[in-house]
């Protein structure tokens, strides 16, 4: 996982001047903190996007052979 660094102080001295009060500044840090690790990293999506084309690889699979089945099951109807 990929860390974000930020000087959380100078950020909080820039809220309050900007008029916030400690408290404010406060949750908005821990929040920004909060969302910077609920990033996704480049490995993070490789790996889904292989999970997903194994499983759409295999739905299709077993799509086309139920559907081949059909087809076969159809044509050996009496006619």
């Amino acid at each position: 996982m990929t860390t974000i660094v930020f000087d959380s102080y100078a950020l909080a001295k820039r809220l309050k001047e900007a008029g916030f009060t400690e408290q404010q500044a406060e949750v908005l840090i821990v929040a920004a903190k909060d969302a910077m690790t609920q990033l996704a990293t480049k490995d993070d999506l490789e790996a889904l996007k292989k999970d997903l084309t194994k499983d759409m690889t295999i739905r299709f699979g077993l799509m086309l052979a139920a559907a081949v089945g059909m087809i076969v099951g159809l044509l050996r109807l009496p006619t």
